[in-house]
C-alpha cells in the first residue's frame, strides 16, 4: 500500500522534476563553459561529469511517471548539445595544442557537429530497443574525461587528443547499435533478492568519488567498457521473428 502510495507520488510530479533535473543539466553545461573561461578546468569536470549522471535520471524519471512526451525529449536534447557536445569539444580545444589554433578548433568542431547530428536523428528515428550510434551523453562524458587528462598531463602529443576526439564523433554517427543502460540495468536491478537489492545504492559512493575528485580514468575506463559491450552485443545476430505457417496465415 505505502509502495503504491509512492508511485502515486511520482507519477503526480515525476514531469515537472524531470524537468528541473533537465534544466540542472543544462546549467552544469553553462556554468563548466564560464568556469573553464576563468581556468578552473578541474570543477568545470566535475560538472560535466554530474551532468552525465544527471542526464540519466531525468529520462528514469520521466518513465517512472509516464510524462514521456515531445516536449520533454526535444528540451533534453538542447540540454545535452550544451553539456555534452559545446562543453566537452571546448574542454577538448584548450587541452591540446596543434599546428594551429584554426585545425585544433576544427577538430573540437567537428565533435558539436556530430553531436548534434546523433541527437537530432534520435529525435526524429529513435525507437527501437537500442541506439543507433553512440549516445552523446556517453561521448560528451569521455570527451571531458579524457581531454581533462590531457590537460592535467601538460604533455600529451597533439594527434592522441584530435584521434580520439574524431574517433568518438564518428561512433556517434554511425549505424552501431549501442546497449540502452536502462534496459539493461533495471532488470538486472529487479532480479535481485530484496534482501541485498538496496546495496545498489552504495554505488553512489563511487560515483560521487568520480565526479568531486573528479577521476577521469575511471569515467574513461567505465565509457570504454560500456562500448566494448556494445560492440560485443552488436556482433549477435538480431533475433528473426518467428515464421507463421502457411495454414496458420490462412
Amino acid at each position: 500500500m505505502e509502495r503504491r502510495g509512492w508511485k502515486r507520488r511520482v507519477a503526480r510530479r515525476g514531469g515537472i522534476a524531470a524537468h528541473v533535473v533537465t534544466f540542472t543539466n543544462l546549467g552544469c553545461g553553462f556554468v563548466a563553459l564560464l568556469l573553464m573561461a576563468e581556468g578552473q578546468v578541474k570543477l568545470a569536470t566535475s560538472l560535466l561529469l554530474l551532468a552525465t549522471v544527471l542526464d540519466f535520471f531525468d529520462g528514469a524519471l520521466a518513465r517512472m511517471a509516464g510524462h514521456g512526451s515531445s516536449f520533454g525529449k526535444e528540451l533534453d536534447s538542447l540540454a545535452d548539445l550544451v553539456s555534452f557536445g559545446v562543453a566537452p569539444a571546448y574542454l577538448a580545444y584548450i587541452a591540446q595544442t596543434g599546428p594551429s589554433q584554426l585545425v585544433v578548433g576544427a577538430v573540437s568542431l567537428m565533435f558539436v557537429f556530430c553531436g548534434a547530428w546523433r541527437l537530432a536523428l534520435f529525435n526524429v528515428t529513435e525507437s527501437g530497443r537500442d541506439f543507433r550510434g553512440m549516445p552523446i551523453t556517453i561521448g560528451g562524458g569521455l570527451l571531458t574525461a579524457i581531454a581533462y587528462m590531457a590537460y592535467a598531463a601538460g604533455d600529451w602529443p597533439w594527434p592522441v587528443l584530435a584521434l580520439f576526439t574524431v574517433g568518438l564523433s564518428g561512433l556517434m554517427i554511425c549505424r552501431v547499435r549501442f546497449l540502452k543502460l536502462s534496459r539493461v540495468l533495471f532488470p538486472t536491478i529487479r532480479r535481485l533478492p530484496d534482501e541485498i537489492r538496496w546495496t545498489v545504492v552504495l554505488l553512489a559512493i563511487p560515483v560521487i568519488a568520480i565526479i568531486v575528485e573528479p577521476i577521469p580514468q575511471a569515467a574513461a575506463v567505465l565509457g570504454a567498457i560500456y562500448i566494448v559491450f556494445s560492440l560485443l552485443a552488436n556482433r549477435r545476430p538480431a533475433p528473426t521473428p518467428a515464421k507463421i505457417s502457411e495454414e496458420a496465415a490462412h
